[in-house]
């Protein structure tokens, strides 16, 4: 089975393992550093912040041998165990002011589709992107400064 197809039935199964989690579901083209990447998204009901998987991933895990039904099976799980963490967390905006940017250096070929997305600084034949630090939320991490979350950091 080649990617798409399994993306496709991938995706129906999240949709059957989900249906009786609070929140919603979505499939989405996500930018990450290295491109964009086929995001499964769930945001608990009643949160602003949702988990993001991906298909790719699962891919991986199919051509090792494990079935489409235990991917999801998984991937459900580990959304439905970290939903309540996500749910509790109500003042995720504070997390997003000028104090948490930092800046990166990332090629700017190879990125073009993220550069796209992101605000960005050219510099030789490099750009500066912005990350949030978000090492104080649930689960820690970075996350791109997009144009919407520049502009809640009242920078854009």
């Amino acid at each position: 089975m080649d990617f798409n197809q399994f993306r496709k039935e991938l995706e129906e199964k999240m949709i059957e393992k989900t249906k009786d989690m609070p929140g919603s579901i979505q499939f989405q083209m996500v930018q990450k550093n290295g491109g964009p990447k086929h995001g499964i998204i769930f945001t608990p009901e009643g949160s602003s912040v949702g988990m993001t998987m991906y298909a790719e991933d699962g891919f991986k895990h199919y051509q090792e041998g494990n079935s489409i039904d235990k991917i999801a099976e998984d991937m459900a799980a580990s959304m439905a165990a970290h939903s309540n963490d996500l749910s509790e967390w109500s003042n995720v905006e504070e997390l997003f002011v000028p104090e948490n940017i930092f800046p990166v250096l990332v090629p700017a070929k190879g990125n073009e589709g993220l550069l796209e997305e992101i605000p960005h600084i050219p510099f030789e034949n490099l750009q500066v992107i912005f990350k949030f630090d978000l090492q104080s939320f649930v689960g820690g991490g970075y996350s791109e400064c997009n144009k919407s979350l520049h502009e809640k950091a009242g920078l854009g």
